[in-house]
């Protein structure tokens, strides 16, 4: 493609087919590297963000697996799981205490 115009407006269409990633070629060699460029500088940045995304996601991964295979004890009271019974309720009658019996 060839671009008539002002150079700032040629450059800006340069710059705007590699940001839509338009795919076209210019014959001017000097707007072809502006667009070369920026589509790398695009391309980099997306890989960049690809990779934090994979390390977080390990990283979750890696957390996750550690919560199931070393559960932690929940303290008395703690109300987050109340569909489970963590032993926590109070005896009625404590080890200590006699028996009810009825005379």
């Amino acid at each position: 493609m060839s671009l008539t115009g002002p150079e700032d407006f040629q450059a800006a269409a340069a710059l705007a087919a590699a940001e839509l990633r338009v795919h076209v070629v210019f014959e001017q060699p000097e707007l072809e590297h502006i667009r070369q460029l920026r589509r790398a500088e695009l391309d980099a940045e997306a890989q960049e963000r690809r990779t934090a995304q994979r390390g977080r996601e390990g990283w979750e991964r890696d957390e996750l697996r550690d919560v199931v295979r070393n559960p932690q004890p929940h303290a008395e009271g703690d109300l987050s799981r109340p569909d489970q019974d963590g032993g926590s309720h109070a005896d009625p009658d404590p080890p200590d205490s006699e028996p009810d019996v009825e005379r």
